[in-house]
């Protein structure tokens, strides 16, 4: 095999690879609630809650984005593929898909636990607000009121 073939070969790797690399550095800073990349993240959900919050439509497709991320329809699409597979008698392809949604269902909390034991970490924090308010928010947002609903505007 030639030099250029085998080159050719090892890109993906090496892609996904580095790509790997660079997500688990960024997960270590916000573990380590490192203070320019959580700047940055208050900075950017300031400046999209601002472009979002006035906008029905736009609120609308953020939450149906959002909740295309849920557990749900993880699983769901999950579930479609897993049979699709079985179908077409792909039984190695269809444990895989089986196995690492799994990962993802035990990775997802676990990624977003807090940092400290006693705390909320920022994106549960995040996203307890944004539930609360229907809204995305940043951290400046002020907390649900007691009865977890809206806060109440002045």
């Amino acid at each position: 095999m030639n030099l250029e073939l085998r080159q050719h070969r090892l890109t993906p790797l090496v892609t996904v690879t580095v790509a790997a690399l660079v997500f688990a550095i960024l997960l270590i800073a916000v573990r380590l609630q490192w203070a320019p990349l959580e700047s940055a993240d208050h900075g950017a959900a300031a400046d999209i809650n601002s472009l979002v919050a006035g906008n029905a439509t736009l609120v609308s497709v953020v939450k149906a984005v959002t909740w295309l991320g849920s557990n749900g329809v993880l699983w769901t699409v999950i579930g479609a593929a897993t049979v699709i597979l079985a179908i077409r008698r792909r039984w190695r392809l269809a444990a895989y898909l089986l196995v690492t949604g799994a990962g993802a269902l035990i990775l997802d909390p676990l990624l977003k636990s807090p940092t400290v034991p006693g705390t909320a970490s920022p994106a549960a924090t995040h996203s307890a607000r944004s539930s609360a308010t229907g809204r995305s928010c940043s951290s400046s947002c002020p907390p649900p009121a007691a009865g977890g609903g809206p806060p109440s505007s002045p």
